[in-house]
């Protein structure tokens, strides 16, 4: 009825005319690549099930829970994860995230899904690293590191901050590296290790949701779990290998000092 009075007049676009609701505030978000969980009842986002992923259930089961646990995660995206830690019980949650389409959205689901114990920072995380000395129970970084353009230097800041570590990430099978990517040695703890430099494309869409600068670099898979043993990393447990990826071979894992 209040609407029919005020019917001569359009609505404003930059308002929302309809009374509030969960669906309201992600369709500002515009394009989702996560799908929101099940029983949250949104019934539009993306197609990715972050929100339920069996990889982040594994690895909080692997490290034995994280109850009562302080987490940095890096790179949230659409705080799949950081929904699934809160509701695993997590203290607090400490989630960087570079994207501005993307920490936006992080706040949107925060809200939305009432995820408490999560604060969302917008920038790089590898500066804050370097500048902040807490340490955290554990470090949560999932579709990271093969979008850094020195991922040995970020492995070697995380270790410096937790003796727990989830990592997903794409690699390069040790005998199929392309051809055409750009090698650079790096010497890492009086060994050298090679990164596999490749650039971006099509960074301008909307859809974009990778690293920070123009390029990135890609480690072997051995390379990782050389670099993971050398800073002290000795238990790993490896889950969800896909050696065929439609973006790359890929696994997940859990790595502990002790």
């Amino acid at each position: 009825m209040i609407l029919n009075k005020w019917r001569r007049f359009r609505p404003h676009a930059a308002s929302v005319i309809t009374a509030p609701s969960a669906q309201a505030t992600i369709d500002l978000g515009g394009i989702w690549h996560c799908a929101f969980p099940y029983d949250s009842r949104i019934e539009t986002g993306g197609y990715a099930k972050v929100f339920s992923d069996p990889r982040a259930a594994w690895a909080i089961e692997r490290l034995g829970g994280v109850s009562g646990a302080d987490i940095l995660e890096l790179g949230p995206l659409e705080a799949g994860h950081t929904y699934m830690l809160d509701r695993a019980g997590a203290k607090r949650i400490v989630a960087i995230e570079a994207l501005k389409s993307a920490y936006l959205k992080c706040l949107i689901a925060k809200e939305v899904l009432d995820i408490k114990s999560a604060q969302f920072l917008l920038g790089n995380f590898v500066p804050w690293i370097e500048n902040e000395r807490r340490r955290f129970d554990v470090i949560w970084a999932s579709g990271v590191l093969y979008h850094m353009v020195e991922p040995l230097k970020l492995l070697e800041l995380i270790s410096t901050r937790t003796d727990k570590l989830y990592l997903w990430t794409h690699f390069y099978r040790d005998d199929a590296v392309p051809s055409y990517v750009k090698v650079r040695n790096v010497s890492f703890a009086g060994t050298t290790i090679p990164q596999y430099e490749r650039p971006y494309f099509m960074t301008g869409r909307r859809t974009f949701c990778g690293g920070v600068f123009s390029g990135r670099a890609w480690l072997r898979r051995s390379d990782i779990l050389k670099a993971l043993e050398i800073l002290g990393f000795k238990r790993v447990e490896i889950a969800f290998e896909d050696p065929a990826g439609k973006m790359g071979p890929s696994f997940a894992l859990v790595a502990q000092k002790i």
